[in-house]
């Protein structure tokens, strides 16, 4: 992302809005909870990542080994378009006169890290 110098996009504040202390409580047991990044442009998705998205679509059957990308496809595309449509909402409220540029700048480094999660979730599955 040209102008996010870090190129990463952290979701634990995301996840804390929608996960449960006693599903947050399993991802730090696992010590996943300090690795959750989007990062722009390096085609692939963290373990850790995968596994949290896992946890919140499908808790009765998760497992912190089993390699969640075979049967989350179509669940993870729809989380990822859910995000992407609620960002834009809130976006919209959120742009104002003040500070319109930064806003921006911010907005495209949001979908840049969406559609290259997207494309890497499309590349994974269907390996």
């Amino acid at each position: 992302m040209p102008f996010n110098p870090s190129n990463q996009f952290d979701i634990r504040f995301q996840l804390e809005q929608i996960l449960s202390q006693a599903q947050i409580d399993i991802l730090k047991s696992f010590n996943y909870w300090n690795s959750l990044q989007f990062y722009a442009g390096d085609g692939d998705l963290s373990w850790t990542v995968l596994k949290a998205i896992e946890l919140f679509v499908n808790e009765e059957s998760w497992s912190p080994y089993d390699d969640p990308t075979q049967d989350l496809s179509q669940q993870l595309q729809n989380l990822l378009t859910d995000v992407r449509q609620k960002f834009e909402n809130e976006f919209q409220q959120w742009k104002t006169e003040v500070f319109q540029y930064e806003k921006q700048i911010l907005y495209n480094d949001f979908k840049i890290i969406i559609d290259d999660t997207s494309k890497s979730i499309l590349r994974k599955c269907t390996k």
